[in-house]
């Protein structure tokens, strides 16, 4: 992948963590990606380090989102159902 187009894609990770954040009404744990203060308008980094943290942050999000969705056991009928914007 070409460092604008991984430059990119942290991009649109950072942007999901604040979705995600707004529609939780709270912050979300990213320890490990805050820890690299790497940022996506920091494109000066070299493109190993957006890489680095392209991927803790996916891992972060990851962890957090399975952590906030109910188990495979449990009934879908219970789940409420998503909203999607119009």
């Amino acid at each position: 992948m070409r460092k604008i187009e991984l430059v990119y894609l942290h991009e649109l990770l950072a942007l999901v963590r604040d979705e995600y954040e707004e529609g939780l009404g709270q912050d979300i744990d990213c320890e490990e990606y805050d820890q690299l203060k790497t940022y996506p308008h920091a494109v000066n980094q070299p493109k190993e380090t957006h890489n680095e943290a392209v991927s803790r942050l996916a891992c972060d999000l990851t962890t957090v989102v399975a952590e906030q969705s109910p188990s495979e056991s449990d009934s879908t009928d219970d789940a409420p159902a998503l909203q999607q914007k119009t």
